[in-house]
């Protein structure tokens, strides 16, 4: 039934509606305030309450800290008020540490030393991983001793004794503690984490041997496997450098098992994010512990020839991550570099002879643009699209120090494009002269 609204009843119904919605708007207001209200106390309570224990952690401080640094007092109880400090957040684990090396300088037992710095884990791992960068350098030649359970102090100079004892202590304190952060400790699993913990984590916690490579290798912590999986790979780098044979230029297929399994593995995390900031970080980090404790050899050099060789990123990226893309294709093919001239390597043997065919296509391809250039500005184009002399005096290094026929071939035939063309490329024409030039 239709009700005309200008009668009394239409009127009396509209008057009626309009007071509902009105209540409702009204009803649906208190309720929105209500809600904030109780958001702005519990948010105010929160920020109380961590005041107050920021204020009752700063009380608690002045109460350990004359206690910790006191020389005077026992070094086992300075180390066991330490360890009350930390459990209960008087002091972070970062400071734990620091003050933890003053009380092993001050002479605290191993053992002691060890149970108490297990309150620092896993949160101080920030700080320890930048320990074993800062000694990556004083240890680096002796960096087995750092695993090594047969050690004895009188087998290193007298400098090097503390910090050894040191990064062993350190090594011990973080693999008793690991099984109970493995896979959820989250700096270990994401990569902008792992770009800044990685290489000193690798210092401290690189393998003494093989197998103990494997057991880090299936680790539930994605950092914990990388270490596992890059020191698989310097191992098995170390097989196939030995059991290259200079009559069949090959190397047994069982050796070549054993390396490949990892290389794959290392080939996923330094591809797998290599276009973002952290992703640069973190695949020139994994490319810097392959330098210093290396160099490696066999198939991971073909991922390492993919990323120097790759194009650049896009334009509408910032500048400042073009920079470090550019960078880390730069570390890549310097290990390359380093690959084929490893003073360990036996006579002949050549560790980036599997980045061969990749280094080829690319000098090739550049070949075919060249000759289809026709305008100065093409030219001009075309070097910069190719990334200019650092990189070709990488590539030319590459293919000249190789025995390879086709190396040799595709020089020559680069250098008979002219003077004319290659001028575009500054020092291209000079670095294949003098790589070409008979030794």
């Amino acid at each position: 039934m239709r009700i005309d609204p200008e009668s009394f009843r239409g009127k009396l119904y509209l008057l009626v509606i309009d007071k509902l919605v009105i209540g409702a708007v009204i009803a649906l207001a208190f309720v929105v305030y209500d809600l904030w209200r109780t958001a702005d106390l519990h948010r105010y309570e929160t920020q109380a309450k961590d005041v107050q224990l920021q204020f009752e952690r700063a009380k608690l401080v002045r109460e350990f800290m004359p206690v910790i640094v006191r020389r005077e007092a026992d070094v086992v109880t300075r180390a066991y008020v330490l360890r009350s400090a930390i459990a209960i957040g008087a002091l972070d684990a970062e400071a734990g540490i620091e003050l933890g090396r003053g009380l092993l300088a001050d002479g605290l037992d191993d053992q002691t030393f060890t149970r108490v710095m297990a309150s620092t884990m896993p949160s101080g791992l920030p700080a320890l991983a930048r320990f074993g960068e800062q000694m990556s350098v004083l240890l680096r030649p002796i960096s087995p001793l750092i695993s090594d359970v047969t050690f004895r102090p009188e087998s290193v100079p007298r400098n090097l004794c503390d910090p050894l004892r040191e990064a062993r202590l350190w090594r011990r304190v973080i693999l008793e503690a690991a099984p109970s952060f493995e896979g959820t400790y989250e700096p270990l699993e994401k990569t902008a984490g792992l770009a800044q913990l990685i290489y000193g984590l690798y210092v401290l916690l690189a393998p003494g041997d093989s197998w103990e490579a494997i057991d880090l290798s299936n680790s539930r912590s994605r950092g914990t496997r990388l270490i596992g999986n890059l020191s698989r790979v310097l191992y098995g780098s170390s097989s196939i450098a030995k059991e290259w044979s200079p009559e069949t230029h090959k190397v047994p297929p069982d050796v070549v098992a054993r390396y490949s399994e990892a290389a794959a593995r290392v080939e996923g995390e330094l591809l797998a994010d290599a276009a973002s900031s952290d992703g640069i970080r973190y695949s020139r980090a994994i490319i810097r512990i392959l330098a210093d404790y290396g160099p490696p050899a066999g198939s991971l050099a073909v991922p390492l020839a993919r990323l120097f060789v790759a194009p650049g990123l896009p334009k509408s990226l910032p500048e400042s991550v073009q920079r470090e893309y550019r960078s880390l294709q730069w570390d890549a093919g310097e290990l390359l570099v380093a690959m084929q001239e490893n003073p360990k390597n036996s006579k002949g043997f050549n560790g980036a002879q599997d980045a061969e065919p990749t280094i080829l296509a690319f000098v090739q391809n550049f070949r075919k643009r060249l000759n289809q250039a026709a305008t100065e500005e093409q030219f001009e184009n075309l070097a910069m699209e190719y990334e200019g002399e650092k990189r070709w005096r990488i590539v030319v290094e590459l293919l000249g120090g190789s025995d390879s026929d086709l190396a040799k071939a595709e020089l020559e035939q680069l250098r008979g494009e002219g003077s004319e063309k290659l001028r575009h490329v500054p020092f291209l024409e000079e670095d294949i002269e003098r790589a070409t030039r008979p030794r």
